[in-house]
């Protein structure tokens, strides 16, 4: 209900495939771009989850309202602030987190995310057990001309110049 009114991006995703793939890779070497598609997919995300929170977990949002319109609030957050250590701070900072994950779980790279994959990792070291080896199908990366070439750039300030 209302899933596809959601926005999913500012560029299609066969459209980004398209710029990706370019004949001389001028939109894939484009730092700028690459980070704003990124912050883009973050924002969108956010947005996405956000809207189906408000459905799913209205009394949730509502609290947080709540929280956030309360005269103490600004107070309590300053304290917080100046002792992060205080047991006052920890039980704000532990309802926050509780009343925030709702929306931050599936953002990509969000510390919500990461937090939410910790477990299931223990759980597949308890299941599977520690693991004896591991595979990497990625070449060495002494042997990357790529690799060096964006070294270079770096060293020179010159990631987005015409070449």
């Amino acid at each position: 209900m209302g899933g596809d009114m959601l926005p999913s991006g500012s560029f299609s995703q066969g459209l980004i495939d398209h710029l990706m793939r370019y004949y001389d890779g001028r939109f894939e070497n484009n730092v700028t771009l690459i980070v704003t598609l990124f912050n883009q997919l973050q924002r969108y995300a956010a947005v996405r989850k956000a809207a189906r929170a408000s459905t799913t977990h209205a009394k949730t949002l509502q609290k947080l309202g709540q929280l956030a319109s309360g005269v103490e609030f600004r107070k309590s957050l300053l304290a917080a602030k100046n002792n992060p250590d205080s047991p006052a701070a920890k039980l704000l900072n532990a309802s926050l987190l509780r009343i925030l994950s709702v929306i931050g779980g599936t953002i990509p790279f969000s510390p919500f995310e990461r937090a939410e994959t910790r477990p299931k990792l223990a759980a597949m070291r308890f299941r599977f057990g520690l693991p004896q080896f591991w595979v990497t199908v990625a070449p060495p990366e002494q042997d990357d001309i790529t690799l060096h070439r964006i070294m270079l750039l770096r060293q020179l300030n010159a990631w987005n110049d015409e070449e």
